[in-house]
């Protein structure tokens, strides 16, 4: 899976991150949770995160989160806050 494939290139499995949420391909949450140590596709990850209502969401994001450049802890917070307001 291109995903999970480290050796791809970073666009390629961003795409297919990307792919993977944009049909709402189910079970998807623990992949997506297993990329937020990865800085090529945390920012996908956390995207797809913001649009799967899953238990372990809050957890693993914050688990991640030190990790994570300026840019991406923005990203975080502001999809994750739209999120709630959508709720």
């Amino acid at each position: 899976m291109t995903v999970a494939n480290a050796s791809a290139p970073p666009a390629d499995r961003v795409g297919a991150v990307e792919a993977l949420v944009g049909v709402k391909a189910a079970d998807l949450a623990p992949l997506l949770f297993e990329l937020l140590p990865d800085p090529a596709t945390r920012r996908a990850a956390v995207r797809g995160l913001a649009a799967y209502p899953h238990p372990d969401t809050a957890k693993n994001v914050l688990a991640a989160y030190p990790r994570f450049a300026a840019d991406e802890k923005a990203i975080t917070t502001i999809g994750f806050l739209e999120r709630a307001v959508a709720w």
